[in-house]
């Protein structure tokens, strides 16, 4: 990482010169696992002066990235904590996601992602929400940090992370590694929506964690596995997040996104999800067959069979932050890739030492076939797995579990 630090400061010295000699209401940002500067309200003479400078190799326009739309269901103000106690004390699941991929006979074998930390890039979270507040790492080991306003606190002004973690680590048999701890990153602007730059420098948080401020770095706190439910649209250019993919590939994290909710059409799937190189997640019904609403491969950016695997994702009971401590219901694979990243940490728990590899290997290899109505993409039949439908098939924590070996 220190490469990658001395090199952009280098690089970047006279460019940064140049920022800031301007007055006008400018942010800027250094991303140097990337050796990239993000600038917020540049003004074109500010670009044409940037350009001049013989560092400079491009300057593109950042992107606004889709957040996972959320379909609701339904919701309730009830709070669990009042009637419920938190795990282990109750060692059930109350909703069916946990329930059809078994995760409650793993943590019957004692696995429920204790020990384990967890990353999530996404709208924030609520803090005070009784299914997640326990679990947070805390302030003081750098879980937190929001590219937008330097909060010293998680928020989430939208709603979608809080559900979306709460798949993962939620308490009141919500989540599928209720055991695990949990740092978060903010990739929504409020006035602006979902950011491409936002993503870059949440992504640069998860590799060496800083405090709130972005000061203070301790890449010991990096997390093994964070969650994405977020995406790129079929006509935005990712070319910026490949960047990512070298870095990703020779550091032992794992990136797990949602492939998004394209519906029936094929090569749906969106990046970064459809990156072979990462993790992408479709989706499943509660009845465990196939959820029409998945974006599918191939992928558009290498041809790769996408998604890789399939998890709950209609009408998921999660947590909601629009109503204070309140639950709703919800589709959408925003909630599928949590799921996984749960049952990663369930993983992690039992081999703190398997790889990143390994863990796709075992995953891919534990997975069911599941009914699916749809017709097949990209001459893949949809007997054959994997398939451009539901990637390896149904994830099972179960079989994950038990072909986990233990560590030596």
């Amino acid at each position: 990482m220190l490469h990658f630090k001395n090199l952009a400061t280098t690089t970047q010295k006279e460019v940064l010169d140049v920022v800031n000699e301007v007055r006008a209401n400018i942010k800027h940002s250094i991303i140097w696992m990337t050796n990239q500067l993000t600038i917020r309200n540049a003004s074109l003479d500010l670009v044409n002066k940037i350009a001049a400078v013989n560092d400079v190799s491009v300057i593109r326009e950042t992107k606004v990235l889709l957040g996972m739309t959320a379909f609701n269901i339904s919701n309730s103000s009830d709070s669990m904590s009042g009637r419920l106690k938190p795990y282990p004390d109750f060692p059930y699941a109350t909703a069916w996601p946990p329930l059809q991929v078994k995760a409650p006979e793993v943590w019957k074998q004692g696995y429920d992602g204790t020990g384990v930390t967890i990353g999530i890039i996404d709208s924030g979270v609520q803090l005070t929400h009784d299914c997640l507040y326990n679990s947070y790492v805390g302030i003081d080991n750098n879980g937190w940090f929001d590219p937008e306003r330097k909060s010293n606190s998680p928020r989430d002004g939208l709603g979608h992370g809080t559900g979306c973690l709460s798949m993962a680590v939620g308490q009141f048999g919500i989540g599928v590694a209720p055991g695990a701890k949990w740092m978060a990153c903010l990739i929504y602007d409020s006035n602006l929506g979902w950011m491409e730059d936002y993503a870059l420098q949440c992504l640069q948080f998860m590799i060496c964690p800083t405090d709130h401020e972005g000061n203070n770095k301790d890449c010991s706190k990096s997390p093994r596995v964070i969650n994405n439910s977020w995406y790129y649209t079929d006509e935005e250019d990712d070319t910026n997040m490949r960047v990512i993919i070298p870095i990703f590939e020779a550091l032992d994290i794992v990136l797990v996104f949602c492939i998004g909710n394209g519906g029936i059409a094929c090569g749906s799937g969106g990046a970064p999800g459809n990156y072979k190189e990462f993790i992408g997640v479709g989706g499943s019904t509660y009845e465990g067959q196939y959820w029409s609403g998945t974006s599918n491969g191939p992928s558009r950016t290498d041809g790769s069979i996408k998604p890789d695997l399939v998890a709950p994702s209609e009408v998921v009971f999660v947590a909601d932050s629009l109503t204070e401590g309140g639950y709703a219901c919800y589709d959408g694979t925003s909630y599928s890739a949590p799921l996984v990243v749960g049952v990663i940490a369930l993983m992690l728990q039992k081999n703190p030492r398997i790889t990143k590899d390994e863990i796709k290997e075992i995953l891919y290899k534990s997975c069911d076939p599941l009914p699916i109505s749809d017709a097949p993409c990209g001459n893949v039949s949809n007997d054959l797995y994997p398939n451009n439908r539901a990637g390896y098939g149904l994830i099972n924590a179960l079989k994950v579990i038990n072909n986990t070996p233990h560590m030596s």
